[in-house]
């Protein structure tokens, strides 16, 4: 009997209309000693939120989502928030209730058991865990949605920030995204082969995001940036090549890795490790921050909506989804896609690759 596999049946990504230079953001700093953020990251703009928030965010990808969907707002199941933001309106920050349940109620998915999961960028595949549960216990449909407004944390920064070694350097890469996907169970060689998350508690004091200290009192993030990326490359990086070794994927076997759209400069050394790894034929490694930024528990996504489109991802292809949060979290999902591509193409209007 086939095996039956977690299948990615719709996906919908919004990205804010409005576009913001990496030179626009340092020129706002109150700093006199601007870091070169563009050149150490590879992110020249990113889209920012103007008079939307969190919420609207996963709205309009849960909307292009169902829009492409097979099943109704009333279909789903089981409904999962895996967004690390909770802003409303008012820019207020939301603990309760669950950003899903205002979610399920916009949406209309009355029918839908409705709940948030927290896991900072790997929030997403953290959900797709507990998807997965739900539907070993029969479940049919389970939508994940996420809205990132990270803009905040910029602002704060562009306060704060006194030079290229501050550590909140990392909050002037962040970039606003909403990402959704209904995914479903279904015989065959499609789906998720493997997903797996592990947390590396003893780095978890290397990026905090927490109220600032400073006296306008914002969110802000806290990174030490070298030894987060030493641990960040010595765990994930493992985690890709055990999962892919396991499955027989590697070199020609596997198509594309998707890690964590962060900075390029992390990406870059990653595809030159694969690339040392696999010499024959080494996997395509995504890079997708240049215009994107870090977009947090949606930019995997957003990275493999943007492939699609570019008619780089296809038909056919198998995925590894390299996982790296704050906590430290690493993981890996290895997934064969089925026709995804062409019809998140036929959705957006784009011919077939």
């Amino acid at each position: 009997m086939t095996a039956e596999r977690t299948v990615i049946e719709s996906l919908g990504v919004y990205l804010p209309p409005r576009s913001v230079s990496t030179d626009t953001v340092l020129a706002g700093c109150a700093g006199t000693s601007a870091p070169q953020v563009e050149l150490l990251t590879g992110i020249s703009s990113r889209r920012v939120a103007d008079g939307e928030f969190s919420e609207d965010l996963a709205f309009e990808a849960a909307q292009r989502c169902l829009a492409m969907s097979r099943y109704r707002p009333e279909d789903i199941d089981v409904l999962i928030s895996a967004g690390i933001s909770r802003t409303d309106g008012d820019r207020t920050y939301v603990l309760y209730p669950p950003a899903a349940s205002f979610l399920q109620d916009r949406l209309g998915c009355h029918n839908a058991y409705a709940f948030d999961v927290n896991n900072a960028c790997a929030g997403f595949f953290t959900a797709l865990l507990a998807a997965e549960a739900f539907l070993d216990q029969g479940h049919e449909t389970v939508m994940i949605v996420s809205g990132v407004m990270c803009s905040p944390l910029t602002a704060a920064a562009q306060e704060e920030i006194a030079g290229p070694a501050d550590p909140r350097l990392a909050c002037l890469t962040l970039g606003d995204a909403g990402a959704a996907i209904v995914v479903h169970r279904r015989p065959g060689r499609a789906g998720v082969h493997e997903l797996s998350v592990n947390t590396h508690s003893e780095h978890s004091s290397l990026c905090r995001a927490h109220i600032s200290e400073g006296p306008h009192q914002g969110l802000i993030m806290l990174t030490d940036s070298v030894p987060l990326f030493a641990q960040a490359f010595q765990h994930g990086f493992a985690a890709i090549l055990e999962a892919v070794e396991r499955h027989g994927w590697s070199g020609r076997r596997l198509d594309s890795v998707i890690l964590h759209q962060a900075s390029a400069s992390i990406i870059t050394a990653a595809a030159t490790a694969l690339a040392d790894q696999w010499s024959g034929d080494p996997p395509r490694v995504v890079l997708n921050v240049a215009d994107r930024g870090n977009t947090a528990s949606t930019s995997h996504l957003v990275a493999l909506h943007d492939e699609i489109l570019r008619g780089r991802i296809v038909t056919g292809e198998r995925l590894a989804f390299g996982v790296v949060a704050s906590g430290l979290t690493v993981g890996t999902c290895l997934y064969a896609v089925d026709d995804l591509p062409d019809r998140v193409r036929r959705a957006a209007g784009r011919p077939a690759a």
